[in-house]
């Protein structure tokens, strides 16, 4: 390794040699820039061109290489540099076209699959200082061995093929073959975007170390393949350089053993070995017994683990969870990919069976998220105000989810910033101009529009330009401009002055009252220890904070309120049960994902119903109205005072109230019954901070008399 370079090389005897950061690294900064050792077609893919891997389109005009005659994708292609290099020449002299061409569709894909290993065994003689670097990767042969299925599907459809079926049967032995796939399955990149699609091995990249919540992510470019890796978010020196081989919207089950058949290891990472996944909940089931509490595994780390109800003692067999999850696949994939009501009836079905945030239902979010705004009768103009919430809604619950598993500068975390901002902005002025927010409101709105948009800009420049990721960075950054002239928040800021939103009963202006007593995220942030984040500034809070805040005091207030219910305040295990959801939710301490979910929980769309409460009690002073009444005036009478006083025109008391009365008085000794009862009454009196008062004798009574007329 470079003396400069940001990581150095450990090794370990679990892992065997990974790379850890040699200093404190800034996020978005680069630690691996490489060109690829080799390129060639993925497994199993469609016929590609052998010089760039592009798929081709049907019907268009077949070139074919004038040396080997396989087919490419034009005759000047940029790689063609590449296939004359190495596999064109020995493919022309074996003839080996003629035996693709006749083939089935099947054997096709098979034989195109084999180029990669050919193109890694032609290094050995056309350039063999990168056969060295290339033998210097793990194929892991021990453990792959001990995989009937796999080493024979190579040995049949790899190494049979290129000795005996295209005729290097001298060149290369079965063993060289073998090691050769396995360095391939064990190592390779997915590089490439539609519609060129390609593996590729990088030395220095594939000792980088997985996790299922890695903290460095990668890119490559769109024609040479490029690989540039770089940190997601802040990481300090001799931390673990990590990235993920499987889906970071995965849960568990399925990411483990996708790793244990396709990278032969089992992954027991800190995700992986929690039965929640930091508090994301992605693989969890509802109980179908109490419906209160969660059916999560026992052991996480034990693919046969059963799986448990944290609320009751029901308990379901992994084989159980395993056909459900399979039953609830296939569903999934018979719906169209455009179709937005099946997907959202797929959502509101399922919910009651997974959790919110199951990776399945995670999976649906996110096409509706993108679906909404992009397809015909769900286009921007045309979507409905329920619609533009919706869509908010969909691209909070996944930001809520990907800022757990994938903190920072993450290619996903970006799309989905900029999908956000969209509804928020044309929400924004909707409500200004509506009335139902006032000018300070609007302009905090706009500001959390345009931090969605310069994070997402800021990730997704990272992007390789040309790719799509690319284009919504500078679709962001047109935004902001846009927002920054008088055509658009200036625009929006100089309508007309909004009307107040007034409480409906008492004319009031309406506001949420936020206890002193709980603790804002920003709050929880500040007295947190420091972590490792993106770098950015967290001394004040943000507009997502803010929000979050408000929809934590309202689901507080409402449960709170629900204590002085009768049904609730009887039964002593729903005030026990509500009590401890309050605590949980003013709690400093419990993670903002653990009170979100308690919040959906209990509440549902929590965030609809705060918008529908708030709609039922704002005015419009539009709408109110004086009118004449319609009924017969009401007769009123006027009386002299002279008909209803009489006797002198002064009021006076028939009693004095004398001043220097002293404080005590000594009590006479009661003998009869009245006096008694006389000191009795006087035992009540007490005293004041003008002196006691005594009752008197005397009767109480007005001067005047009231006239009965």
């Amino acid at each position: 390794m470079e003396e400069s370079a940001p990581y150095a090389l450990k090794r370990s005897e679990q892992v065997g040699r990974y790379l850890v950061a040699s200093r404190d690294l800034k996020a978005g900064e680069v630690i691996i820039e490489t060109p690829p050792l080799v390129v060639g077609p993925c497994a199993e893919t469609e016929p590609v061109c052998l010089g760039c891997h592009s798929s081709f389109t049907p019907g268009s005009e077949v070139y074919r290489c004038d040396s080997c005659n396989w087919r490419l994708c034009a005759p000047n292609c940029h790689g063609l540099s590449t296939h004359r290099q190495l596999e064109c020449i020995p493919l022309r002299d074996n003839a080996v076209h003629k035996l693709l061409q006749p083939s089935t569709p099947v054997q096709q894909k098979l034989m195109y699959e084999a180029i990669l290993t050919l193109r890694c065994m032609l290094l050995k003689t056309v350039d063999p200082v990168n056969y060295d670097r290339l033998l210097d990767m793990d194929p892991l042969n021990d453990v792959r061995q001990q995989i009937p299925k796999l080493w024979n599907r190579n040995q049949k459809e790899i190494v049979r093929r290129i000795r005996d079926e295209w005729g290097f049967t001298d060149d290369f032995t079965e063993l060289e073959l073998h090691t050769i796939c396995g360095i391939i399955e064990v190592n390779a990149f997915e590089v490439g975007q539609d519609p060129i699609k390609a593996r590729a091995l990088f030395p220095k990249a594939c000792l980088l170390m997985h996790d299922c919540t890695p903290n460095t992510g990668h890119t490559d470019d769109l024609q040479t393949h490029h690989l540039t890796v770089r940190v997601l978010r802040d990481v300090e020196a001799g931390e673990s350089l990590t990235l993920t081989y499987a889906h970071i919207l995965q849960g568990t089950l399925k990411r483990r053993q996708h790793l244990k058949e396709e990278k032969f290891f089992d992954c027991n990472c800190r995700r992986c070995s929690d039965a929640t996944e930091l508090g994301t909940y992605c693989s969890a089931l509802r109980c179908t017994k109490c419906r209160r509490g969660l059916i999560l595994p026992a052991n996480p780390l034990n693919q046969q683990s059963e799986w448990r109800c944290q609320q009751c003692p029901n308990s379901v067999s992994c084989e159980s969870v395993i056909l459900l999850l399979e039953k609830l696949s296939q569903q999934l994939e018979c719906i169209g990919g455009n179709d937005v009501g099946g997907l959202e009836a797929f959502l509101h079905t399922q919910s009651t069976v997974l959790h919110d945030n199951h990776y399945l239902l995670l999976s649906v979010k996110h096409s509706l998220c993108e679906l909404y705004g992009k397809i015909e009768g769900y286009l921007i103009p045309q979507l409905s105000q329920e619609q533009l919430k919706r869509k908010e809604t969909l691209c909070r619950d996944l930001l809520e989810v990907v800022d757990q598993l994938e903190p920072g500068l993450s290619r996903l975390r970006g799309t989905i910033m900029y999908e956000m901002h969209v509804p928020l902005l044309i929400e924004a002025g909707q409500l200004f101009q509506s009335g139902v927010i006032q000018r300070a409101e609007l302009r905090r709105r706009l500001k959390e529009v345009q931090r969605l948009l310069r994070e997402s800009e800021r990730i997704l420049s990272l992007e390789p330009e040309g790719s799509p990721e690319y284009g919504i960075a500078e679709a962001a950054r047109d935004a902001l401009k846009n927002m920054g002239t008088t055509g658009g928040k200036n625009a929006l800021l100089k309508m007309a002055p909004p009307k107040l939103k007034l409480h409906k009963n008492t004319g009031k202006l309406k506001s949420i009252p936020r206890p002193s007593s709980i603790p804002t995220p920003a709050a929880q942030a500040a007295a947190a220890p420091a972590t490792s984040g993106t770098g950015s500034d967290t001394s004040a809070p943000s507009e997502a904070d803010l929000q979050f805040e408000l929809e934590l005091y309202w689901c507080i207030q409402q449960l709170e309120t629900t204590l002085n219910l009768p049904n609730v305040r009887e039964n002593n295990k729903k005030l026990e049960e509500t009590s401890k959801l309050i605590n949980t939710l003013k709690s400093g301490t419990q993670p903002i994902i653990r009170k979100r979910q308690i919040m959906r929980t209990t509440f549902g769309d929590y965030r609809s119903k705060m918008a529908a409460e708030e709609q039922t009690m704002s005015l419009n002073p539009d709408s109110v109205r004086f009118e004449k009444s319609k009924d017969a005036p009401a007769k009123h009478t006027f009386v002299k005072k002279a008909t209803v006083l009489s006797g002198d025109k002064d009021f006076k008391f028939n009693f004095t109230v004398d001043g220097n009365e002293p404080e005590h008085q000594p009590e006479p000794t009661p003998t009869g019954a009245a006096d008694k009862k006389q000191a009795e009454v006087k035992k009540t009196v007490r005293k004041t901070n003008v002196g006691i008062i005594v009752p008197s004798d005397n009767q109480f009574r007005f001067n005047f008399n009231v006239s009965s007329e």
